[in-house]
């Protein structure tokens, strides 16, 4: 797990540029990724930087940027190959040799062997770069799921990426201008990280399940080399059916497990209570009894988001030693700048702060890996909200009878969840100027010159919305949900130095996973059924049978009820800033604040979004004003 920059100059244009010298500071912009070694690689039009954050041999073999035998290849790298032991003794059997015990080592042989078709070799999280010194050509290439980060600005004249986008401003003369429509999308859905663009005009994301190569005259290929399947299955409650694909989906976690504990650094576990970061810690404990598993947590005593009962069953259970903290708004205010520099982009929920918090306890105890249950939801349909689309499909398909037996059922078990998954069902059997209006309404708090000039462009509505069975929104899910709950992980687990491997996004277990029928995922009421099913036998049973919904989340109203955070957000509503941007209705959100401020109405989550927003238009688009 590290930091990886670069440059490749494609025109004479910026010759004059000190290559050794601006890939310093971009990679010193992004130490937080790699405090154990910083490495460089500079020619005449190209230069490498890498921070190395030391997991895999931690000797100086493991040092990047590395170069194959022949020297030919350069790579820098972030991520973990979790195979790579069977796949060197694969390349060995070939005529491979290896100087060290590294995955970065594996990768170079893979590709010198197999080429492009080596990355669906390899299981793990990655974003690689390799310079081929003969061909004058750089290949760039992204995991599945885009648990690693990559950015980059292209145009005539350059390449230049980065692990962090913050690494890429350090490059002379990279504008930062914000990207209007990406804005729009994520004060509308509440989704960023979601197509090739970034909050910031020209930077973009490699995007996951992708590779792109560009060679001296600037030709640029970019391929999608992994595709997210499903299956749709008809309508179908067999017990054995669950009893024996619960099965299966126990061994692909536990190998999943096996694969994410191998390290020469201390291993942890974030734990939350809840039934995926349970699941995890019990696998792990299952097999490795007398193993010291730190598990570090964030609780909040008195509120509802307090998960401090459940997170005692598992550590009675298993006898975890467990480490707390207890974020408050307070510790909210100091951080949150902190927060947002490190984010890049802005996030709609206080939430991320819950996991901020707990990255910072783990380096406290000097944990460098942790486990998490981070695409469990996406994949076995953990968001009470999925409830809705099943319900449509059961009804497309037709099957009313059954379609009302699982609202009710689902009504029955989880009344508080029933409303969302309901709104889903119902929004999928409107016309589409109905759904329209709906989002229109929900949205109503948005300046309505920007809000009509940028809804037609928006094409997330139709793309996430689309699916007319559950697997099919699974796979919307990965494609343009996770993204962004993955960016919160990395780059808050990174700002403190801390590698975070996610155990359900196992290539074998998501494929497994989208190809499993939709009722062994939602089945009488309750979601995530085939992995109650499959953890039933370890597990505590008021773990097992959760029906609540929390994970990381944090007592948000409770907080905004502070005086010193109902001043902060004041301050910023009243600030000439945030009144000229032109985002929001200001009479409607003035009026939003002092109703809540009154206590005369609830809560509404637009004043987290217009304080993140606004501070990071502060942060990374107008700072000199500030």
């Amino acid at each position: 797990m590290c930091g990886i920059v670069g440059i490749y100059n494609l025109s004479e244009k910026d010759n004059e540029i000190k290559l050794d010298q601006v890939v310093k500071k971009m990679t010193d912009s992004i130490a937080h990724r790699g405090p154990d070694d910083e490495g460089f690689y500079v020619e005449n039009k190209v230069a490498l930087g890498h921070r190395r954050l030391a997991i895999i041999d931690l000797s100086p073999l493991g040092h990047q940027p590395m170069f194959s035998e022949d020297s030919n290849l350069v790579i820098v790298f972030n991520g973990e190959i979790y195979n790579y032991l069977e796949l060197a003794e694969e390349l060995e059997g070939l005529g491979h040799s290896f100087k060290s015990k590294c995955d970065t080592e594996v990768i170079l042989h893979a590709y010198e062997e197999w080429g492009e078709k080596s990355l669906n070799r390899f299981l793990g999280m990655w974003a690689f770069v390799l310079w081929d010194k003969s061909k004058q050509e750089m290949f760039c290439s992204l995991d599945r799921w885009g648990v690693k980060p990559f950015y980059y600005v292209l145009d005539k004249e350059k390449f230049v990426f980065g692990s962090e986008i913050k690494a890429i401003f350090q490059y002379p003369g990279v504008k930062r201008e914000p990207n209007y429509a990406n804005i729009f999308d994520f004060l509308v859905f509440n989704r960023t990280d979601h197509n090739q663009d970034t909050c910031f005009s020209g930077v973009k994301r490699l995007m996951p399940g992708h590779w792109l190569k560009i060679n001296r005259d600037g030709k640029v290929i970019c391929k999608k080399w992994y595709t997210i399947k499903y299956q749709t299955y008809k309508f179908n409650h067999k017990d054995d059916d669950l009893i024996a694909n619960s099965k299966h989906l126990r061994l692909l976690l536990e190998k999943s497990v096996e694969l994410r504990l191998r390290s020469d650094a201390p291993v942890g576990s974030c734990l939350s209570g809840g039934l995926d970061s349970s699941t995890i810690v019990a696998l792990v404990k299952n097999k490795y009894v007398n193993t010291n598993l730190k598990t570090f947590s964030a609780v909040f005593p008195g509120s509802w988001a307090d998960e401090s009962r459940y997170i005692k069953l598992v550590n009675k259970k298993f006898s975890l030693k467990n480490y707390q903290v207890e974020p408050t708004s307070k510790d909210l205010l100091k951080d949150v700048k902190k927060l947002i520099y490190h984010q890049e982009e802005p996030f709609g929920s206080s939430s991320i702060f819950a996991s901020w918090s707990v990255m910072k306890l783990a380096h406290k105890h000097k944990i460098k890996v942790l486990l998490d249950g981070q695409g469990g939801d996406e994949i076995l349909a953990g968001y009470p909200y999925m409830a809705g689309f099943y319900f449509y499909e059961i009804f497309k398909n037709g099957h009313l009878i059954c379609a009302i037996t699982e609202m009710i059922k689902f009504w029955k078990k989880q009344k508080f969840n029933f409303l969302s998954a309901f709104q889903i069902f119902i929004f999928k059997l409107s016309p589409k100027f109905l759904q329209n209006k709906f989002l229109r309404f929900s949205s109503s708090w948005i300046d309505r010159d920007f809000f009509n000039k940028y809804e037609k462009k928006s094409r997330f509505a139709e793309s996430f919305f689309s699916a007319n069975s559950l697997n099919e929104s699974l796979a919307n899910h990965l494609k343009h949900k996770l993204a962004h709950l993955l960016r919160y992980e990395d780059k808050n687990a990174m700002a403190f130095s801390i590698e975070n491997r996610e155990v359900f996004l196992d290539q074998n277990l998501v494929e497994f996973a989208l190809k499993s029928a939709g009722s062994l995922k939602i089945k009488n009421g309750a979601t995530k059924m085939i992995l109650r099913e499959a953890m039933k036998d370890i597990l505590p049973e008021k773990i097992s049978n959760r029906h609540d919904k929390i994970g990381f989340d944090t007592p948000e109203e409770m907080w905004f009820r502070k005086e010193e955070m109902l001043d902060f957000v004041g301050n910023i509503i009243q600030s000439d800033s945030f009144r000229k941007r032109g985002l929001f209705d200001l009479t409607k959100i003035i009026r939003i604040f002092e109703n809540f401020k009154n206590n005369s109405a609830k809560y509404q989550s637009v004043l987290w979004k217009l304080v993140c927003l606004e501070l990071w238009f502060r942060i990374f688009i107008d700072p000199d004003k500030f």
